[in-house]
């Protein structure tokens, strides 16, 4: 059986509560060993495996368990195997993976631009996302890969394909909450990586504040003014 039929069997949607990074491996192969040549017979399928392995990976909240682990070896295990891991996946029969949407990305922005995020507060979003993409790049640069060359490659792609700047929905079930990169410094550690986010939530989180702290003046009984409030929504509805 080809390896993109086999691989129909893992549900990649369900990684962030089954967590079966080993379950993977066996569904590839009888004796759970992944092969060189299932990843090249994959990828050129137009299916990347590694950015597969990415998106299940940063769908964990409790980064410090076994299981983490598990994915996070896998994933340095698959860079190894992975002739070019800013391969930009094409497959467009990605739901037979159980996949919440059909991806045409690179590993990197797979990892970013998914839905499947673990629920974190606004305020801890930033830096969970930061803390995850440091996991990512430390796994990279444990494989010898040159992070300095693998962002300008990266960059170069984001660029491309018009990602810098794309909002996204982090969290399938909350619409309200979007997220944009806007753009990254690289450089060769993992620590000179630099990512600047626009959280949404965060701009509209302090105008509701402001209008707390800072109510404007009304007359008791006074009607509002229709006028005021469809400049008010109208607005808001510019900046989603």
């Amino acid at each position: 059986m080809p390896a993109k039929d086999r691989l129909q069997y893992f549900d990649f949607s369900t990684v962030w509560r089954r967590r079966e990074a080993d379950g993977l491996c066996y569904i590839l192969r009888k004796d759970g060993v992944l092969r060189q040549e299932d990843v090249s017979e994959l990828q050129r399928e137009g299916i990347s495996l590694l950015s597969l392995v990415a998106f299940s990976y940063m769908a964990f909240t409790d980064t410090y368990t076994n299981e983490y682990s598990k994915w996070r070896k896998l994933c340095r295990k698959l860079v190894g195997m992975t002739h070019d891991i800013s391969f930009k996946q094409v497959h467009t029969e990605l739901d037979l993976y159980h996949m919440p949407w059909t991806p045409s990305a690179t590993p990197l922005a797979m990892l970013i631009m998914q839905d499947q995020w673990p629920i974190y507060c606004v305020s801890m979003l930033r830096s969970a996302l930061n803390s995850k993409l440091r996991d990512w790049l430390e796994d990279l640069q444990a494989c010898g890969v040159d992070l300095q060359n693998y962002g300008l490659v990266e960059k170069r792609i984001f660029l491309e394909n018009g990602w810098f700047g794309k909002r996204w929905y982090p969290y399938r079930q909350y619409e309200h909450v979007q997220v944009r990169l806007i753009s990254f410094d690289s450089g060769a550690t993992p620590e000179d990586w630099i990512f600047d986010w626009d959280m949404d939530a965060e701009r509209h989180a302090g105008k509701f504040w402001e209008s707390i702290e800072n109510p404007k003046p009304q007359i008791p009984g006074a009607w509002i003014d229709d006028d005021s409030c469809c400049e008010s929504y109208s607005s808001d509805e510019e900046d989603w």
